[in-house]
């Protein structure tokens, strides 16, 4: 069964069980301080403190390869 779930990735990795996942599609930010004409910037975008919590939490979810 395909699932598209929106939340914050660390959060919702969590209540995953180890080796659950086949598949994560993900667009994280460049770390560039991205700002916009109008001043908006991207969340997440100016310090990497979520980055290894992230990637922890998807090796921990993704299911092995043979």
């Amino acid at each position: 069964m395909s699932r598209f779930i929106l939340g914050n990735c660390i959060d919702v990795m969590r209540g995953f069980p180890d080796r659950a996942v086949d598949l994560i599609v993900t667009d994280p930010p460049y770390l560039v301080g991205f700002k916009d004409r109008q001043g908006r910037q991207i969340a997440g975008d100016v310090t990497d403190e979520w980055l290894q919590p992230a990637t922890l939490e998807m090796y921990r979810v993704l299911k092995k390869t043979h």
